[in-house]
């Protein structure tokens, strides 16, 4: 008997930008080792090259290398190199029970995770049976390096955020908006308005953007506006939790999929991080 999946229902929810690789220094890491592989053929052969060119250059750690005193003093020893033997080594003893969709359980699966981000802002394509293509931004991301040009950085993960949307063929969400302009959007309204004293946006308020189901600023401005006019700035995260919950059309029974350390604590945190690398957005 044939059994067809049916495909996940779109839905709105909020905005986690992956963890996977938090420092824009292992961005540029993985983008150089899979520029190695530039309009070759992705397959799975390819992907263990790419897992082999990882674990060589110390980007990626195992369990199997931390369990083994040499493999770990190799790890450990900046200018120590594992062997071919030593790689495989690794690989064959470090079976990854992961699935990704499209790509087969274990290490391609892995492969997927570690790029997948990467591929959403628009530094690389791939595509099983595909070429794999390293975009203009994502060589401007490189060139950082080879002209020691912090501002290329910037200039490249700006590229990248303010191009981003929320409902993109990556994700299955009914979130529709450009996150990062909504924020220079909101920014702007909250200097232009008096009252508002040029405050900023407070970190805990942050989950409206993270939340927002359309591009309209006026909405997350008016929010924030009367969060502030009825509690200042001593309003808990249970407040904004719960209206965050209404705009998400999340009853109450499904708390337990969106935690509260999850919207108010991980994915803010996770999202200013990635803001700042633009060199536009900074705390005070």
């Amino acid at each position: 008997m044939l059994l067809i999946m049916k495909a996940r229902k779109r839905e709105y929810k909020p905005l986690l930008f992956t963890t996977t690789v938090r420092n824009p220094e292992r961005i540029k890491d993985f983008i150089k080792v899979i520029a190695n592989y530039n309009n070759k053929i992705l397959t799975n052969e390819i992907i263990i090259k790419i897992v082999k060119d990882m674990i060589a250059g110390k980007h990626y750690y195992t369990m199997y290398e931390k369990n083994n005193p040499n493999l770990n003093a190799i790890y450990r020893n900046t200018d120590a190199i594992f062997s071919d033997e030593q790689l495989d080594e690794i690989i064959k003893n470090s079976p990854q029970d992961h699935k990704e969709a499209g790509f087969d359980k274990g290490w391609p699966s892995r492969f997927d995770t570690w790029y997948k981000f990467i591929k959403e802002l628009g530094f690389i394509y791939y595509e099983m049976n595909k070429p794999i293509e390293i975009s203009e931004t994502g060589n401007l991301l490189l060139a950082t390096e080879l002209n020691q040009n912090p501002e290329l950085e910037e200039q490249a993960f700006l590229n990248a955020l303010v191009k981003y949307q929320r409902k993109n063929p990556f994700r299955r969400v009914l979130n529709e908006n450009a996150p990062f302009t909504l924020v220079l959007e909101v920014l702007r309204l909250i200097k232009q308005d008096p009252s508002m004293s040029n405050t900023g946006i407070n970190i805990r308020e942050i989950p409206f953007f993270l939340c927002a189901r359309g591009n309209n600023p006026e909405i997350i401005y008016e929010q924030i506006k009367v969060l502030r006019n009825k509690y200042g700035f001593t309003y808990s995260d249970e407040a904004v939790y719960e209206l965050c919950f209404e705009e998400l059309g999340v009853s109450k029974e499904k708390e337990n999929r969106f935690k509260i350390t999850n919207i108010m604590k991980e994915m803010p945190d996770e999202f200013v991080r990635k803001l700042r690398l633009t060199g536009l957005i900074t705390i005070r």
